[in-house]
């Protein structure tokens, strides 16, 4: 989706718009370009069983704008489900949850993986008889060094 490979026979190889990403030096303009097309471009609701809920992706930034104020310890789940959506989204989810546990589900995969696996927040689990057993998150030092926001 970021144009940075494509096919050619049996192999894959670096666009040549990109060949300057495979510099160490590039390494960070390599990740904000991972980042910013998963965000933006990646519909992230293909990656769970949630449904659209389409107001999520758009307004993603709120949430972590929320992760920079709560998470410099360690921020419990049952809290953050409460204040990482905007409140109009969060009544969407409520209105067209076909289970109790969406928001929990919504919160871990379509968040916490995705920040997670970019190494912005670390976690501390849980019981491993919920198949969502985050307990809570934290910021990574990458974090407050990757994102910044001005209102």
């Amino acid at each position: 989706m970021a144009n940075i490979i494509r096919k050619k026979g049996k192999r894959f190889l670096v666009t040549k718009k990109y060949q300057k990403l495979l510099l160490d030096d590039n390494a960070g303009e390599l990740y904000y370009l991972l980042f910013s097309t998963f965000f933006r471009r990646f519909n992230i609701a293909y990656r769970d069983g949630f449904g659209k809920f389409s107001s999520i992706q758009p307004t993603i930034p709120f949430s972590f704008y929320v992760l920079s104020k709560f998470a410099d310890g360690f921020f419990k789940i049952k809290e953050m489900e409460e204040k990482i959506f905007l409140p109009a989204v969060r009544r969407e989810i409520m209105e067209h949850s076909r289970r109790p546990w969406d928001i929990t589900g919504l919160v871990h995969t379509r968040i916490i993986e995705p920040l997670q696996s970019f190494g912005l927040i670390e976690v501390v689990s849980g019981s491993k008889l919920s198949g969502f057993n985050i307990e809570a998150v934290k910021k990574t030092g990458l974090f407050d060094k990757f994102m910044r926001f001005s209102l």
